[in-house]
């Protein structure tokens, strides 16, 4: 993986808008499809793997920053926590509006799983059965295509070639 330095913080934000810009205008119709609560698969032939994920609903990461409420909270700590909520809740609409999904994401690096956003130009939509299916297989891609389960099979003849997942 190739590192990128910049001169400054401004040059820096320059390029990340124009990588998000060129992946937004990558998008396919499939790709624009997937929503919050969706399960997808993002092959990865730099880390040598596929990273499966299930992206979360703004319900579900509501749910999960209230769960953190402290219920004694005075009303001071009562009020940041609902502005943290807020800021919480406005970034993920922001990030969806932009492309990203946050959810948990699983691989044969990361077998237990990991929070993060990942955005919707690297998934390719699948169920949760499938996903259930690559759990099943130690989130292993390449067994399931030896094993001839049919979306691993179709995900792997879209692969370009030599990428070392197809096989």
């Amino acid at each position: 993986m190739e590192m990128k330095s910049f001169e400054s913080m401004e040059e820096m934000q320059a390029f990340m808008a124009e990588q998000e810009a060129a992946a937004i205008a990558a998008i396919t119709e499939e790709q624009r499809a997937i929503k919050p609560g969706d399960c997808w698969a993002s092959p990865r032939p730099e880390y040598g793997c596929v990273i499966f994920g299930k992206s979360k609903t703004l319900a579900e990461i509501e749910a999960a920053e209230r769960s953190y409420h402290d219920p004694d909270a005075d009303v001071d700590e009562h009020e940041i926590e609902l502005k943290e909520l807020r800021w919480t809740l406005d970034s993920q609409r922001d990030a969806h509006e932009r492309g990203y999904l946050f959810g948990t994401a699983w691989s044969t690096l990361e077998p237990r799983g990991e929070l993060g956003s990942t955005h919707v130009s690297q998934m390719h939509p699948i169920t949760e059965a499938m996903l259930e299916e690559a759990r099943a297989h130690d989130w292993d891609f390449k067994a399931c295509v030896v094993d001839g389960l049919p979306w691993a099979m179709n995900l792997a003849a879209g692969l370009p070639a030599a990428t070392g997942l197809e096989e």
